[in-house]
């Protein structure tokens, strides 16, 4: 599958079953195609990132609890661990995110008990129109030592775009039907950045841009990435006409996103040269989570 097309797959793709004839009404939400691992050893600050592990929501509707199960999670050593968390009861903060948290619980692996610690998860069902963006923020630390961070990837962000022209002109995009994606590649280090309904001078039509190949660094609290040039692809095409320069992005798991680049544009219809700035949110104004 092309990579513009897994952004894209990646919106209402999430499994979702549920039992609604039974007396116990749930919903099962498999998100382990899109979660990636991070586990950092914080007594040698070796650290792992990994993809594969198995990461399933069961939402008992009545009770109004959720199991979590977890399966599959690589740690700095080569082991795995699998665990669930049964019947904790959710709630839901002020941005609408089904939340819950576990102080503490315990597995078996290998004939020992093993402790899970600090478990914290939220969980984002958001709406733009008829179209879903699902959010799973979870971490947690094992044994006092490892501590674990789910990556949603590829993850989706709105907000105000704001783009300076080389004359000076301010052009502002607040249309929330324009959002960007990031997505990571633990295979090749590299990432993948998705301008969806881009729009960086008024007269500029609205485009789906991605711009492939990006260095990326991560951590327990966020990731950058750079790219000081690059060819945005439009449609699995490249467009020269649009050269990307200075590409940064920053941001921080469940917090800001700051996106800016130069974009200069050659185009018949277009051209100039314009510094696009943008702070992402989770949850912007307009943008529902239902």
């Amino acid at each position: 599958m092309k990579l513009f097309k897994l952004f894209f797959a990646s919106m209402l793709a999430v499994v979702m079953t549920s039992c609604l004839g039974d007396p116990n009404n749930t919903i099962t939400q498999d998100f382990s195609p899109y979660c990636l691992s991070y586990v950092y050893d914080t007594t040698t600050g070796d650290n792992v990132v990994t993809s594969g592990a198995t990461y399933q929501l069961v939402n008992n509707i009545d009770k109004g609890t959720i199991d979590i199960d977890i399966s599959g999670v690589k740690m700095p050593d080569g082991t795995y661990i699998a665990f669930d968390v049964k019947g904790t009861r959710y709630s839901y903060n002020d941005q609408g995110a089904m939340t819950l948290y576990v102080p503490s619980t315990s597995f078996l692996a290998g004939g020992a008990t093993r402790s899970v610690t600090d478990l914290r998860m939220e969980y984002y069902s958001r709406y733009l129109g008829n179209q879903s963006f699902p959010m799973l923020l979870l971490s947690y630390m094992i044994d006092s030592r490892y501590f674990v961070r789910v990556i949603y990837s590829p993850a989706y962000y709105w907000g105000t775009t704001t783009v300076t022209d080389q004359d000076g002109n301010v052009f502002t995009n607040t249309d929330q039907t324009s959002f960007y994606g990031v997505q990571f590649d633990v295979d090749t280090k590299k990432a993948s950045f998705a301008a969806i309904g881009a729009k960086f001078a008024q007269g500029m039509p609205s485009l789906n841009m991605v711009f492939k190949d990006i260095d990326y660094t991560l951590d327990y609290s966020g990731y950058k990435l750079t790219k000081a040039e690059l060819t945005p692809t439009i449609g699995d095409t490249p467009y020269p006409s649009y050269k990307i320069t200075d590409f940064k992005m920053e941001g921080y798991w469940g917090g800001v996103q700051y996106v800016s680049f130069t974009c200069t544009i050659d185009t018949e219809r277009l051209k100039g040269t314009y510094r696009v700035e943008s702070a992402l949110q989770i949850i912007p104004a307009n943008t529902s989570n239902q």
